[in-house]
């Protein structure tokens, strides 16, 4: 039996490959829904670094030169005084153009630098079989890049101290010779946490077709 996607079908977290300009916007705010102003909001998309400082409303909107559909990636929230807080982003619009809405940021603190995990597993998507030896990937809070290999029934657990609470983290999964995914996303609301996603499903690399026999 042979699966196949043809040009009507689009595979999960497959990167569009046409390329436009985007847009990201949000605003960020405290606890107590007032808006932050001097905050610094990072991220990096296709290899270019974008940074924008908030005004007294707390609104951002940064203009990207290059983005395609499913492209993910961290956005970093920083001020002095404040903890560091991430939000997960994934551009899913044909305008390329994604709205992260309000993002809390807190008080230095306001929560206890505890161990959190985000946990999961991770498909063949054809077979449906647990997928072994694949990479869960994800940048906390530090700015650090902490990951995981899954087990041979394909879960992994990924750890670290710097998953902030109320925060949420984009997850790249990769894997030898299978599509990587990089549009997954996990919010973090108690210690253990389970990825949005799960369970995520990546898919063999079989140059034009993709399928198995």
């Amino acid at each position: 039996v042979i699966a196949c996607f043809g040009s009507d079908k689009e595979i999960p977290g497959e990167i569009d490959s046409e390329l436009g300009e985007g847009q990201v916007t949000g605003r960020v705010i405290t606890s107590e829904n007032l808006p932050v102003s001097g905050a610094v909001v990072t991220f990096s998309v296709r290899g270019t670094t974008y940074s924008a400082t908030t005004p007294t409303n707390g609104r951002f909107s940064i203009t990207l030169d290059k983005a395609a559909r499913n492209d993910g990636f961290n956005v970093q929230i920083t001020k002095t005084n404040f903890e560091n807080a991430n939000r997960a982003a994934v551009i899913k619009m044909h305008d390329l153009k994604l709205d992260l809405g309000d993002i809390p940021i807190y008080i230095v603190g306001h929560s206890q630098s505890v161990e959190r995990t985000i946990s999961g597993r991770v498909l063949n998507g054809f077979s449906y079989e647990g997928l072994s030896d694949s990479i869960v990937a994800i940048q906390d809070s530090l700015g650090r890049t902490v990951s995981a290999t899954t087990d041979s029934k394909g879960q992994f657990v990924v750890t670290s101290r710097y998953f902030a609470l109320g925060s949420s983290y984009q997850l790249s999964v990769y894997r030898s010779d299978y599509a990587t995914r990089n549009d997954l996303t996990a919010q973090i609301t108690a210690i253990e946490n389970e990825a949005d996603n799960t369970p995520m499903r990546l898919y063999p690399l079989f140059g034009g077709i993709k399928g198995v026999v």
